[in-house]
């Protein structure tokens, strides 16, 4: 009895690890790739951050405000982009389908960051 049970095991598990594979690539991926600008001059912004909400990923631009984020299982996602000196931005209704590329356009408004005045002053010792 004990054997039978033994072999019921390995079966099971043998049937799980060979059926894995199938569930693991049944979930595509793709990519979202994209383009960060100033709202005001259209100029590129480098080292912007742009985050896929509810999820780890993410991506920071380079420096002609270009980015691109890879293994994004499929479903729909809201871009989060952020930039100090600039107000965050989110970016609903992003749809990434298994191998496809998804492109995306930003724009992003400049926000002044005000501090309290410095005050600087000097002295001359001889």
């Amino acid at each position: 009895m004990t054997s039978s049970r033994n072999l019921a095991i390995v079966a099971l598990l043998t049937g799980m690890l060979w059926s894995a594979p199938n569930i693991l690539m049944s979930q595509g991926f793709g990519t979202v790739t994209g383009v960060v600008v100033n709202s005001e001059d259209d100029f590129p912004i480098f080292g912007a951050n742009v985050s896929i909400q509810g999820t780890f990923l993410g991506s920071t631009t380079s420096s002609n405000g270009k980015f691109q984020i890879r293994r994004v299982p499929e479903g729909n996602y809201t871009l989060l982009i952020s930039h100090i000196g600039f107000q965050r931005k989110l970016v609903p209704d992003v749809l990434v389908k298994r191998e496809d590329t998804s492109k995306v356009r930003i724009a992003i408004i400049p926000f002044p960051i005000q501090s309290e005045a410095v005050v600087v002053t000097a002295s001359r010792r001889e």
